[in-house]
């Protein structure tokens, strides 16, 4: 599934890395708390995601990954660690829970 079919005018602007751990891009949609979202990019610690969705920091979600080569999905817990929010969307920083 594309962006676009999501969030129609999508817009991603490059911003300096500050964390600790690599990042992969992963421009993928995943659902969070059962809600259709794309994320932007992922690490061992937790994911980017764009959303419409109202997230607020502390939240607690459930993340559903789409499983590699047709295997299962993984759905793990996570905390929303920061929130930027824009006219129509944001993009939501979600830590995984171990």
């Amino acid at each position: 599934m594309f962006a676009s079919q999501i969030i129609p005018e999508l817009m991603l602007i490059e911003c300096p890395d500050r964390r600790s751990r690599r990042r992969l891009e992963h421009r993928e949609a995943v659902q969070i708390d059962g809600r259709l979202v794309m994320s932007r990019d992922i690490s061992s610690s937790g994911l980017s995601v764009v959303t419409r969705d109202p997230l607020a920091v502390g939240d607690l979600v459930r993340v559903t990954l789409a499983g590699s080569s047709g295997g299962p999905d993984v759905v793990t817990a996570a905390r929303v660690v920061h929130v930027e929010k824009h006219a129509r969307r944001a993009i939501a920083g979600l830590a995984f829970i171990q």
